[in-house]
């Protein structure tokens, strides 16, 4: 039987499959020493190669890869978003009528929205995010009790309500089993990023990308008929109501009567500005709602596998370029110029101490200057401690002379912040409290609690990053469930009454706080 010649121009032959009793070629012997593959079995799939796919005919395009369907809980999640920005623009940024309401009603549709969506993603709940989960819902709590209930600006409500979108943030990210090594740890800045930045504005039009791709299935999905019928309603309805509006308002104005009717039927319709306001809240939610949906979605978009951690550890493990001796020789500088300083400064800086002033200095003057300077120096000794201990090429704890450098920065840490604390505490028995001087004396004492963490760690090892991260969390809700700014106050008013302070530094920044006397000890 010969070959069908392809002629320039013409289709292309029709293929001719082998008869089923043709001879197959007999397979090859085996080479001495090597092992025939089972003919069925594990075995055989594994070894066996994929049969190659069978070549095109010319002109004809390769299929192209299917896409998988959407998941079942991700066209009703993103119609739930709508809701979410809805709810968050009528309560936190417009909450000026019924706001705790709607931010009430706000955190409520996210938390249910975004368990729902775990659970029927398959995604169980990890211990850890029920902790971050209470941590959220506490703040929140206390963020609406106070705006709905005291009706006040509180010394840290400013720094409340970034920590509320913080840990809803941190919250979806623990909840979807998403964190880089299944817990909080060393990556906790890298996760932080990823719930802030990465995983929301990297996903911020999937909500658009789904509800485009569910309508595209559904029209294709339809029949002709039922097609074509859907298009002609649509039509039909853009050209009926342009019809009526003008036909009412030529019949409005031809008869006066008639024209009244019409108007009170209207009026049992919702009045035109609650709809613009409506739907100014709904279009300045919209961004919000695609934020949200976006880190949720994106966080179960992709399959949890196995942690990330090791790896990132073992590349974070090649970093380890910088010898011990650059290293201690650079730490010795380091606190060489801070014995410098101390030695410089002595008699200025442990003024606070004995409650005297320098010459020359009031003690506004002497608690604000260098007050701020002093925290940057803890924070940037963290820094340079944190380096040093991922960059050595041996670890901290094995090296005794960067251990002794170490402890001595840690020492160093706690002297600065006992100096900033001294400052404060001056400033306080002078002029009394403040929300600012609250919020800076709470500041030094987490720096000084998270640098006794370090010093231990360099003696005992543990994980000293997840430690932090839930002594830092504590000490800030306690600091918001103590209600500072009434306490804050009622010490105000004992100070004056003993001729501390002065009557008018009270407290005038808190003019819509409520008058009962708070005793305070």
């Amino acid at each position: 039987m010969m070959e069908p010649r392809k002629t320039e121009g013409s289709a292309c032959p029709p293929c001719f499959p082998a008869p089923k009793n043709q001879a197959m070629e007999p397979a090859l012997p085996p080479v001495s020493g090597e092992k025939t593959p089972p003919a069925y079995g594990p075995g055989a799939a594994a070894e066996t190669p994929a049969p190659a796919p069978a070549p095109a005919c010319a002109g004809q395009q390769p299929a192209s890869p299917v896409r998988p369907p959407l998941p079942k809980w991700m066209v009703p999640a993103a119609l739930l978003s709508w809701l979410w920005g809805w709810a968050y623009a009528r309560g936190l940024l417009f909450g000026f009528e019924y706001g705790p309401v709607f931010m009430a009603l706000f955190c409520l549709l996210f938390f249910a929205g975004v368990e729902w969506m775990c659970r029927a993603a398959d995604r169980p709940a990890p211990k850890e995010s029920r902790l971050w989960l209470a941590l959220w819902g506490l703040l929140a709590a206390d963020y609406i009790f106070k705006i709905s209930a005291l009706f006040y600006h509180d010394a840290v409500q400013n720094w409340e309500f970034f920590a509320l979108h913080l840990a809803a943030a941190y919250w979806v990210l623990a909840r979807t089993g998403s964190l880089t090594e299944e817990r909080t740890g060393p990556f906790l800045p890298l996760d932080t990023l990823r719930a802030l930045v990465i995983l929301p504005f990297g996903n911020f039009f999937l909500r658009v990308r789904v509800l485009f791709r569910a309508l595209a299935s559904w029209l294709q999905n339809l029949s002709g008929r039922k097609k074509g019928n859907f298009w002609a309603g649509v039509v039909t309805l853009c050209v009926a109501v342009p019809v009526l509006v003008l036909a009412g308002g030529l019949l409005s104005g031809a008869d006066a009567a008639f024209g009244d009717a019409l108007k009170g039927f209207f009026r049992w319709f919702t009045l035109p500005e609650a709809l613009l306001s409506e739907f100014l809240y709904f279009a300045v939610g919209l961004p919000v709602g695609a934020y949200l949906f976006g880190l949720a979605a994106g966080a179960l978009k992709k399959d949890p596998g196995p942690a990330r951690g090791p790896s990132l550890r073992a590349e974070a493990e090649k970093l380890r370029l910088a010898p011990g001796g650059a290293l201690a020789f650079c730490l010795a500088l380091l606190l060489a110029l801070y014995v410098l300083f101390f030695s410089i400064q002595l008699n200025y800086l442990t003024g606070g101490f004995f409650g005297r002033l320098p010459s020359g200095f009031t003690a506004a003057a002497y608690a604000r200057r260098g007050f701020f300077e002093l925290c940057a120096v803890v924070v940037l000794n963290f820094s340079v401690l944190t380096a040093a201990a991922k960059a050595s090429r041996t670890p901290l704890r094995q090296s005794p002379v960067l251990k002794v450098l170490a402890v001595l920065l840690c020492l160093s840490n706690l002297l600065f912040a006992a100096v900033g604390a001294s400052k404060m505490v001056l400033y306080i028995r002078r002029f009394g409290f403040t929300p600012r001087r609250v919020v800076s004396g709470w500041f030094i004492l987490v720096l000084a609690v998270l640098t006794v963490l370090a010093l231990v760690s360099l003696f005992r090892p543990f994980p000293v990053v997840r430690a932090a991260a839930a002594v830092f969390c504590g000490m800030f809700l306690a600091l918001c469930l103590s209600q500072p700014d009434l306490w804050l106050r009622a010490a105000n008013r004992q100070l004056a009454a003993c001729g501390i302070v002065e009557a008018e530094d009270v407290g005038d920044w808190l003019l819509y706080m409520p008058k009962e006397q708070f005793t305070w000890n």
